[in-house]
């Protein structure tokens, strides 16, 4: 389900498919970044620094990853809301995952989901359903 207002505490699920040779596939639940939330994070962007982008969107990433299926060399799973493993990670997953959390595109479509217009962390919030208490 797609929704056009975000109200902070709800999770989505996403998948972002292999890139082969780069990184693999990744499934993730995450809190999508609201537009008051993204416009202030990619403000001013392309004056940072590399090292300054890089710590930027670690951190918010971390803030709004929830749980994710990726495994290091180990086989463990990396902590997903600490943004030092977010630098870590390979720099085509770490832009598709910012895009992705920011809104920007949609998730991959997940072979594995039981229909593509599955959403997880949609409820009414009332019982007419409207999110507004007026």
């Amino acid at each position: 389900m797609v929704c056009g207002y975000i109200d902070d505490g709800y999770t989505l699920g996403g998948f972002a498919k292999e890139s082969p040779g780069i990184y693999p596939e990744v499934r993730f639940e995450y809190r999508p970044a609201p537009s008051e939330e993204t416009l202030p994070h990619f403000d001013g962007y392309k004056d940072l620094s590399p090292k300054e982008q890089l710590a930027r969107t670690a951190s918010m990433l971390a803030r709004h990853l929830v749980k994710w299926d990726l495994k290091d060399p180990h086989g463990r799973t990396p902590n997903c809301r600490d943004a030092a493993t977010m630098r870590k990670l390979p720099l085509g997953l770490f832009y598709r995952l910012e895009q992705i959390v920011t809104g920007l595109v949609p998730s991959d479509e997940d072979p594995q989901a039981k229909s593509p217009s599955d959403a997880e962390g949609f409820a009414d919030k009332s019982p007419e359903g409207n999110l507004s208490a007026g």
